[in-house]
């Protein structure tokens, strides 16, 4: 969906996009985002850390990452 909205459908080699909350650790991974199940666990795994910071008053982010990759 997210290749629909940027607009590049029809470009033949699509980077796998991941992503890192702000809340995550230096060191953590970033997890892929493949599937339409990986963008709902974000935006899960965002509701969460949203919860749990919102007593703080912490703005949470969600980072989009696309690899440096050369085709």
């Amino acid at each position: 969906m997210i290749h629909e909205v940027i607009g590049c459908v029809t470009v033949a080699w699509k980077p796998t996009l991941s992503y890192k909350l702000s809340t995550a650790t230096l060191k953590a991974d970033s997890i892929n985002l493949c599937s339409d199940s990986d963008w709902e666990g974000c935006i899960e795994d965002f509701s969460a850390a949203q919860r749990t910071k919102k007593a703080s008053g912490n703005v949470i982010s969600v980072q989009i990452i696309v690899p440096d990759q050369a085709c």
